[in-house]
């Protein structure tokens, strides 16, 4: 009789281990850069528990906070991020980063080379350099795309590193879910709730300038999948140059300006600066805006095209990071190789020149074998970089756009300066904006009044 409940023990036994192996095949899916094969449809889906057994404090968790804007009965989140204190790479696909459970017709997806195809890319970045994920990196750089899907919409990012804000811009169905969302970890955010099914239209803009943290998007969970991507607009426009393409200081108080230059210490005016800007309300956007076009900026606060402010180690003027026709040669979306762009723009704007006058910087200038130019030389240089321009597409239109902000003593040998590049170039046109009343950084209304401008002139030389 013990030997009969022995083997009864024993089989029982194996019985357990063999259900519980049965069960671990059917565990959540650990989603990491290396068991993802490029081949793959970039929707992940292993999913327990039926849509009942999740709680509505469940549900609400990743959109905590949610200012619930209608929109056709669609309801909007306010944009308040619930973080993850896991690496994106190591969170389960039926998890969101607060350890909530999706219902079961929830999907990761993916983003990565296999299905960019998918998404409306505006910007540039190292493609190479982004198996997963699309990052946004530069001022107005963005993503939009389509997803079929119903109730809950979230994006997966990962924010680089450093202490400056980041702020980006997202758009469901045409409606921005908060004038600025500001990104302060790697996480998840939901960005739509009560979504009727169907296709819905996602856009995520950067507002902050490049010398922000990064922005990388990896993931879309959402109860559907992706549909075919938005199309291009006719028109496509890129802007180039310096502060005044970023937005820099547009947001800030005029009060600000009354110790701008009384402050010995330029820190706090800066970060203030980086604050408060908004590549978005800046004139090229709000032109691209008006004219239904699609808008990409290279611009950096203190960039020239023969002269910069940003300086390398050797206190020499930075070519990568801070003169624009380097820049300009490395930052398109191959990463690689010069000049390779995905799109031609139609349109070029310049709004630069301002430091390739300042007579300090021109001392430190490295000119091959030479260190140092003059006003002459400078000139030189600006008219090669419009005949680089015009080799990318010599169908192109360039506008040069100068006068929204004031040189401090050189505003008028500013204007001359460009006229006489401007003059060397067939296809380049001049076009003089409004002086800002603070004499420096514009205002949202005289960005917007500057914007009206360009619009026409665009108009005007693409007949």
């Amino acid at each position: 009789m013990k030997n009969i409940i022995s083997l009864l023990i024993c089989f029982c036994f194996m019985l357990s281990i063999t259900a519980c192996g049965a069960a671990d095949e059917t565990e959540p899916l650990i989603v990491t850069d290396e068991n993802i094969a490029d081949n793959e449809s970039g929707e992940i889906t292993d999913f327990e528990e039926d849509e009942n057994t999740v709680t509505s404090k469940q549900k609400n968790s990743s959109g905590k906070g949610n200012s619930s804007k209608k929109n056709n009965g669609n309801k909007y989140s306010s944009g308040k991020s619930k973080n993850s204190s896991k690496k994106a790479s190591s969170l389960k696909s039926a998890n969101t980063s607060s350890g909530v459970r999706y219902p079961k017709e929830q999907k990761i997806i993916t983003i990565r080379k296999a299905n960019q195809d998918s998404f409306k890319k505006i910007g540039r970045w190292d493609t190479a350099g982004y198996k997963l994920g699309i990052g946004l990196n530069w001022s107005c750089s963005s993503v939009e795309f389509n997803v079929d899907c119903k109730d809950d919409l979230a994006i997966q990012f990962q924010k680089g590193g450093g202490t400056s804000p980041l702020f980006m811009k997202i758009y469901v169905d045409g409606k921005a879910i908060e004038e600025r969302t500001k990104i302060e970890k790697s996480g998840e955010l939901t960005i739509a709730t009560g979504l009727q099914p169907g296709v819905h239209n996602v856009k995520i803009v950067r507002q902050s300038d490049v010398e922000c943290p990064t922005f990388t998007l990896l993931k879309i969970l959402a109860k559907g999948k992706l549909a075919d991507p938005p199309k291009e607009n006719p028109i496509y426009i890129e802007a180039i140059g310096d502060a005044s393409l970023i937005g820099w200081g547009v947001k800030l108080e005029d009060s600000f300006f009354n110790d701008f230059y009384a402050n010995t210490s330029e820190k706090q005016p800066i970060a203030r600066n980086k604050e408060n800007q908004d590549g978005t309300l800046a004139y090229p956007y709000v032109a691209a805006e008006k004219l239904g076009a699609d808008l990409y900026v290279l611009a950096r606060q203190g960039a020239g095209i023969a002269a910069t402010y940003h300086k390398n180690s050797e206190g020499y003027c930075n070519p990568r990071a801070g003169l624009l026709p380097t820049m300009h040669q490395y930052m398109y979306t191959s990463g690689n190789k010069l000049y390779e762009a995905e799109r031609t723009p139609d349109v070029f704007v310049i709004d630069a020149g301002a430091a390739d006058l300042n007579s300090s910087l021109q001392k430190i200038v490295k000119d091959g074998d030479n260190i140092g130019i003059n006003t002459v030389r400078a000139t030189e240089i600006s008219v090669g970089f419009l005949k680089q321009l015009k080799s990318i597409n010599p169908n192109a239109k360039i506008i040069w756009c100068y006068g929204l902000t004031k040189n401090i003593t050189k505003n008028k040998a500013l204007e001359d300066y460009i006229l006489k590049i401007v003059a060397q170039v067939n296809g380049v046109y001049a076009l003089k904006l409004p002086l800002s009343k603070r004499g420096e950084y514009p205002s949202v209304s005289e960005h917007a009044a500057a914007a009206t401008l360009l619009a026409n002139k665009i108009k005007q030389v693409l007949k």
